[in-house]
Order: structure tokens, then sequence, then C-alpha cells
């Protein structure tokens, strides 16, 4: 076997453990849904208020977060960048750093993620990039010329729903200069909503690092014992 093929099986098995892990949650949301136990979105923005007050990464005292709806509205376009453009930038960065949590229309949270964008405001970040399951453009092409037109109609519904799943979004500004402390910060608000047992379907974004073959095998012995 060759390293790439090695790291190509090492990949599919990180992938398919993952899914399975959104599957576990997935479910666990619906049943606690079913209990009434889960947060609303709004809910889980006050605890993670509660949590930047309480935490040394909150650097500026500017303990700001923002709900806004995907895609954004005008309004909420505006709320978006005041709430930058008040917060500022660290000395001699020219990127704005920002922490965000996706929910779906249930207020299931789906990932946590961590993006950037220039001061002009010319990109807002991943968080607002249109999620396609065609992907490139050589994949939409190649999937065409592959496809029938029945084939070719469920690809197109499952594409509008997926772009449709992530429908809100919690907007933490970080303060920080680079991607790596981004990424710290991304870390830490993840765990600490799994340690409040608030579900993410893909548990694994923020710490996706943490995940390598030897953990995975771990986790399932240990599930089996």
């Amino acid at each position: 076997m060759t390293i790439g093929e090695a790291n190509a099986k090492a990949n599919k098995e990180k992938r398919e453990y993952r899914i399975e892990e959104a599957k576990k949650q997935f479910e666990d949301f619906n049943k606690k849904k079913l209990e009434g136990k889960n947060l609303s979105a709004d809910e889980i923005e006050e605890r993670i208020i509660k949590f930047i007050e309480s935490s040394e990464f909150n650097k500026t005292g500017k303990k700001k977060t923002l709900i806004i709806s995907v895609p954004m509205s005008y309004t909420d376009k505006d709320s978006f960048k005041k709430m930058f453009e008040d917060l500022g930038l660290p000395i001699g960065c020219k990127k704005y750093f920002y922490v965000w949590i996706g929910f779906n229309e249930d207020d299931c949270p789906v990932v946590v993620g961590k993006t950037s964008f220039w001061q002009d405001f010319s990109s807002l970040g991943d968080l607002f990039e249109s999620f396609s399951i065609y992907g490139s453009v050589l994949k939409h092409i190649t999937l065409n010329i592959l496809t029938t037109a029945e084939e070719k109609n469920l690809l197109d519904e499952l594409d509008k729903k997926l772009k449709k799943h992530i429908c809100r979004a919690i907007v933490i500004p970080t303060y920080v200069s680079t991607d790596a402390d981004a990424k710290k910060i991304e870390y830490i608000i993840g765990n600490f909503l799994l340690e409040e047992k608030i579900n993410i379907l893909d548990e694994w974004s923020h710490k996706k690092d943490d995940l390598s073959i030897k953990k995975i095998r771990q986790i399932k012995a240990s599930n089996n014992d």
C-alpha cells in the first residue's frame, strides 16, 4: 500500500466515523426534542455570552455575539458589519476572525466553525459560501454527463435541501490576529457546548485534528467493553 492509499483509507475511516457519530447526535437531539429538553439558538447564545464573560480569551471587554439568518437579510448584514466595525482590529491585523455555530430549522447545532474576512468586507467568510453537493464546476459538469434526467432532478432536489440546511447562525467575534488563535477559540467554544450536553451534529468539526485512526479504535474498543 502506498502512502497516498494509506492516507485515503485513513481519511475514509475518519469520515465514516464522523457520520456514525452525527447519526447518534441527531437521534439524541430528536429524543430530547420530544421531551422538551433542547435549548433554542437564543438560549444557547445566552449561555455562550455568560461563558465568554468569564473566559480568558475575552480580551476586549466587548462581549458581543449575533444571531443571523443564513443567507443574511440586509438588516442582518448591516448588524454584522457594525458589530465588527465597533470591535475594531488588533494592531497590524487586516482580517477579522470569528467563530460560528450553524443551526438547522429545528435549532439543532450542525457545526462549529471558524473563518475570517478582510476589513473591506468584500467577503464575509465561509459561513456564507453556498453548500452544494456538486462541489467544483468540473464535478457539476461530470455529474450532468453521467446522470439521467431523473437522476439530475434528484440531485437538484438534494442540492436545494443541502443549501437550506443551515438557516441560522451564532457569530462570535474573536479579536485575534491569526488563524491559529481563532482555531483555539473554536475548540474552546465547541467543547463548551458539548460539556453543556448540547448536541452538535458534526461534533468533531471543531476538534478534527484530535481525531486519529488510533483514537477512533480506542473509542470503539471502549464502547465495546
